[in-house]
């Protein structure tokens, strides 16, 4: 699973103070949510997250629960403000962040550990190709 932040960018650039608190409440969703269904952070990317799952069926609860509680979060008024007027506010239901994930089911081509970090990572099509199903989604799409 490859997640990420539709219009991250431009959001620091116009709300740097309630992105900071806004990305503590992402992290923290996030990685409750790897830890309930037993997914692994492989890395961040800026404010993107891979992750991998021991079976897709896991993969599709991680995204659908993070979907559901990053709309039960308590986001700064200011952003939630500017969200309900971008372009997509008509379809998309939440008050916070926009989430993209994209999800690809796969083997590795390599799996290498690192020493510095002491974490295994994934290496191969499977992460090219759930990052470009991320990146063809729009905020709050799985």
């Amino acid at each position: 699973v490859v997640t990420d932040i539709m219009s991250s960018t431009l959001l620091w650039n116009l709300f740097p103070a309630a992105m900071n608190r806004a990305m503590e409440l992402h992290d923290q969703c996030l990685r409750e949510q790897l830890k309930l269904l037993r997914g692994y952070e492989l890395f961040t990317e800026g404010d993107a997250f891979f992750v991998a799952f021991r079976h897709a069926h896991h993969a599709l609860a991680f995204c659908l629960s993070v979907q559901r509680r990053l709309n039960e979060l308590p986001w700064d008024l200011e952003l939630c403000e500017y969200m309900s007027r971008m372009s997509d506010a008509a379809t998309f239901r939440g008050h916070g962040l926009r989430v993209r994930m994209g999800m690809h089911s796969g083997v590795a081509e390599s799996v290498m550990h690192n020493p510095v970090t002491n974490r295994v990572t994934y290496k191969g099509d499977v992460l090219d190709v759930a990052s470009a199903i991320s990146d063809a989604s729009t905020g709050g799409q799985v």
